[in-house]
């Protein structure tokens, strides 16, 4: 399982519902990722989307207690549904994409971080991913995948996090 995320310099991911940067480089950056895999999210995150539809080509896959059940996307009721929905799928084409109660959750069960860390404030309510990977307890080592500019913020750079399945069991056994 994968996740995949925009932070600020202080590691917050959203506010008011809503991203910090719009990123177009991220983006695209994002699509590539994400296209034809499997998008988890919490509720909040599919209403953030415009109309509150789910992702075009993804399979959507939302926990929403008490949602009602759509077509255009997998609703589940609770955590154990999302998993037991998600055993369906290859490990390696899931994607985490939000919001901070999905990251918190999922983070321990996630092999690969995807991450791309803006150098400005996005004025973060409070820095929700940084704090999910305290919660797990992994420290952050990362390897430089790229680096490009951009007017809207002063510089992003592409990192992942790889995790062994040793670390990953560690973790899960941690969080119990």
């Amino acid at each position: 399982m994968n996740a995949i995320v925009v932070v600020d310099k202080k590691w917050g991911i959203g506010k008011n519902n809503d991203l910090l940067f719009k990123l177009p480089e991220d983006m695209k950056y994002f699509r590539q990722k994400t296209l034809n895999k499997i998008v988890v999210m919490g509720s909040n995150t599919l209403k953030s989307f415009p109309d509150g539809k789910p992702l075009k080509n993804r399979t959507n896959a939302v926990l929403f207690p008490g949602g009602e059940k759509r077509d255009d996307c997998i609703v589940a009721d609770s955590l154990e549904e999302l998993r037991q929905v998600l055993t369906s799928f290859p490990e390696d084409d899931i994607f985490i994409i939000g919001g901070a109660m999905m990251y918190k959750t999922m983070l321990p069960f996630c092999k690969r971080v995807y991450v791309t860390k803006v150098d400005a404030d996005g004025q973060a309510r409070l820095d929700a991913f940084g704090e999910s990977c305290e919660k797990t307890r992994r420290r952050v080592r990362v390897g430089v995948c790229g680096l490009f500019q951009s007017v809207a913020a002063k510089i992003l750079t592409k990192r992942m996090f790889r995790r062994s399945a040793a670390e990953i069991n560690l973790e899960r056994r941690l969080s119990k």
